[in-house]
């Protein structure tokens, strides 16, 4: 009887086990599909500001571009003027184009007729008889030093589609060069929304791609996924997983779909294998099956078969391994006396050698990311902490530290666990290097990813130097007129109301230095002369060479009259000790012109001009001095 009944209790058993698992992959699914779901939009949301970001240093490295080339325009145009009693021949014109990487120089007259060229077959050729050309006239007609810049012209000697540059730096000419499409293509293909889609990391299982909002041309795609993307309307079906995930038919498979449109024309699609995920779900529940009904057989047999009074101490002795377990200690866990509970001693051990386990399947997946990728799992109810085999190597942690950290991050945030979030911080680790640390606080663990981000950290450093540099004047290493625009209106858009003094120096008789001396001499003068500016006003004040002998230094906070003269001066001081030479020989000194910042001066334009008329004052008023715009004067 007794028989009897535990089979039919057995049989309760299987049938709420079959029910349990159905259960079980019905939620288990949907959770898994939630989660990736609300991945796949993290990732979007990171991959559309990428895009952006990259977008705007295109821009940027555009402009870096026609600077590098106007740099180089007014090098030839140096040279010219060096030789301005000779007559250029097409050969030294074409050695100069080579010297400075360009294809061609042409010097253009006022008529818009090219007078001198590297390729003499140019010469002669009429700008306004010329339609390709014609883009350039405005520039021709304008008597303001200024340039033109056309991107994507076809020469009309080769057809070649090529970068044309033109710039006036004087009233009677102008300065043309050609450059190769190529020369642009290499400052942009770095930046490129391409190549920055193509760089990131995906499972082989999930894509990301860029597509054309108009045409369905795919622009860009994760390189470790199929390149071809094939499917029936797929763009209308892209655009419609915008507001909520779709399952789409791509490469005649179910794909998990979500998008977002990053700009009018660009639509970011990211998609995962639909069957891949609830594969996985179907193998552990299979697994899970499998082990409750195992375990309900066991308990069927022991029930009926095993009922010694040294079964109580084999399951004793199974309850104290398992606590040591628990408690963060590796232990070997003790055989039993009969075979029913031998089995479950196999089973216990199979349960320890599944989360060691785990420990390789972490490293499986941080392998898939990348050689920048570390990581670690922590499980407080088993005190127990596995880390990937490279993270101290990668971290320059110690075991301690490691450990120290993971248990301070589990007090700081327990009162979070069930709530499955995802804590991501920036972090500097013993090595000196940069990490993005990517915590995930699951029901029963604290599960984190680590990425070395410091190479991209000094990519952006590279390009903020880049961009410095592009502020400064190449004689003197002083700040040049851009930087002083910008910082102005830096100044206006951060300040409601702007406080601070422009100051307006100009050499007195430095033409005599270039004329008796030669440019040399004259750039020794203005060299030292930079210097003394450096030692006399402090590193917030901006100190730039405006052009020729004109500098000008820009104090953007609140001074008083009395200690701008006691600056000035002092200035005017060390300038008389340190040029007495020059002083006395060409009577070199200086002119300084002063205004203060104010709610109706603070356009660069206002600024400049009365400084311009105070520094003027300052000379009518026998040079060597100074003079200071009054508010009611500006």
């Amino acid at each position: 009887m007794n028989e009897i009944v535990l089979s039919f209790v057995l049989k309760l058993e299987i049938i709420a086990t079959i029910l349990l698992v159905l259960i079980y992959v019905v939620f288990k699914s949907y959770n898994i599909i939630s989660s990736e779901i609300e991945t796949m939009n993290e990732t979007l949301i990171e991959t559309k500001t990428g895009i952006q970001v990259h977008e705007e240093i295109q821009e940027e490295t555009q402009n870096l571009f026609v600077d590098a080339y106007i740099n180089r325009i007014n090098n030839i145009s140096a040279i010219l003027k060096l030789h301005k009693n000779k007559v250029i021949t097409s050969d030294e014109l074409k050695e100069l184009a080579d010297f400075e990487n360009v294809s061609n120089i042409y010097i253009v007259n006022n008529e818009g007729i090219i007078i001198q060229s590297s390729d003499k077959n140019s010469i002669g050729i009429d700008f306004y008889k010329n339609s390709e050309l014609a883009t350039f006239i405005p520039l021709i007609e304008s008597k303001e030093n200024r340039y033109y810049c056309d991107f994507s012209k076809k020469s009309i000697m080769t057809g070649n589609s090529m970068v044309y540059l033109m710039i006036r730096n004087e009233p009677d000419k102008l300065v043309q060069i050609e450059i190769e499409l190529s020369a642009l293509q290499e400052y942009i293909n770095g930046t490129s929304i391409s190549a920055y889609i193509e760089g990131i990391p995906t499972k082989w299982e999930k894509t990301i791609l860029a597509m054309n909002s108009y045409t369905g041309e795919v622009i860009a795609i994760t390189k470790n996924n199929e390149q071809t993307i094939e499917g029936e309307n797929l763009l209308e079906k892209f655009k419609k997983a915008q507001n909520a995930p779709k399952i789409v038919t791509i490469n005649k498979k179910w794909q998990l779909v979500i998008s977002e449109q990053v700009s009018d024309d660009i639509l970011l699609v990211e998609f995962i294998s639909f069957f891949n995920m609830i594969y996985g779900v179907l193998i552990d529940s299979a697994v899970f099956a499998l082990c409750v009904l195992l375990l309900n057989i066991f308990i069927y047999y022991v029930l009926i078969k095993v009922l010694k009074k040294y079964v109580l101490q084999d399951i004793m002795n199974m309850n104290e391994d398992i606590q040591v377990f628990m408690s963060g200690k590796d232990i070997e866990i003790r055989d039993a006396s009969t075979k029913e509970l031998s089995e479950l001693s196999k089973q216990l051990i199979r349960l320890k050698e599944g989360i060691h386990n785990s420990k390789e399947q972490m490293k499986l997946t941080l392998s898939l990311l990348g050689k920048d990728f570390t990581g670690y799992e922590y499980y407080p109810e088993y005190n127990r902490l596995q880390y990937a085999d490279n993270c101290l190597e990668l971290t320059g942690w110690t075991e301690s530290e490691l450990e120290k950290e993971v248990k301070l991050f589990f007090e700081q945030n327990k009162s979070k666990f069930g709530e499955n979030k995802n804590v991501s911080t920036l972090v500097r680790v013993g090595n000196e290097r940069i990490f993005k640390l990517n915590r995930y606080i699951t029901h029963n663990s604290v599960y984190a990813i680590a990425e070395d981000i410091t190479d991209k950290e000094n990519l952006k450093k590279q390009l903020l130097y880049s961009q410095e540099e592009s502020y400064l004047d190449s004689l003197t290493k002083l700040y040049n007129r851009r930087k002083l625009e910008s910082m102005i209106q830096d100044m206006n858009r951060e300040h409601e109301v702007s406080k601070g003094v422009m100051i307006l120096l100009d050499l007195d008789n430095f033409k005599k230095i270039n004329d008796e001396k030669g440019h040399v001499e004259g750039d020794i003068v203005l060299m030292k002369f930079s210097d003394l500016l450096r030692k006399n006003f402090i590193e917030s004040d901006l100190k730039v060479r405006f052009g020729g002998d004109e500098f000008i230094i820009l104090i953007p906070y609140d001074i008083s009259e009395d200690i701008l003269i006691k600056k000035i001066e002092q200035f005017l001081e060390d300038m008389r000790v340190a040029f007495h030479q020059y002083h006395e020989r060409f009577q070199l000194s200086v002119s300084i012109g002063c205004v203060y910042i104010s709610p109706k001066c603070r356009k660069f334009e206002d600024l400049y001009y009365y400084a311009d008329v105070a520094m003027y004052t300052a000379k009518k008023n026998g040079k060597n001095g100074y003079y200071i715009i009054k508010d009611d004067e500006s």
